[in-house]
């Protein structure tokens, strides 16, 4: 049996699962719009990111049915314009923490003699 552990759009999934029923608006990388109502998801056999099909379970009247990644999510507002999530990797001048880097003492050998 294979286990199946969160991605890295755990954040926005759990945001999603949490606010079924409630519309969010979803901005894209392209700079579209996606209002979800609902989520369901899954990830593939290694990848990174969950995908995410959108307004299907239950089916909302008007609302387009989509499949998305999550990678693909810049951020997520409420009706109101509230930021709810933001993807750490798309803000201005983001990166990847640096690794702290170890140094060991330098040990001087001395003779005995």
């Amino acid at each position: 049996m294979d286990l199946i552990l969160p991605g890295k759009g755990r954040r926005l999934v759990r945001l999603l699962a949490g606010r079924r029923g409630r519309p969010t608006l979803l901005r894209l990388t392209d700079g579209r719009e996606v209002t979800a109502f609902n989520s369901v998801w899954g990830r593939d056999w290694g990848a990174e990111w969950e995908h995410l099909t959108l307004n299907l379970s239950p089916r909302v009247a008007g609302a387009e049915v989509r499949t998305v990644s999550a990678e693909q999510v810049v951020e997520a507002r409420d009706l109101d314009g509230r930021l709810l999530h933001r993807r750490p990797a798309h803000e201005k001048g983001a990166r990847p923490a640096p690794r702290p880097l170890i140094f060991s003492p330098v040990r001087e050998l001395s003779r005995a003699g």
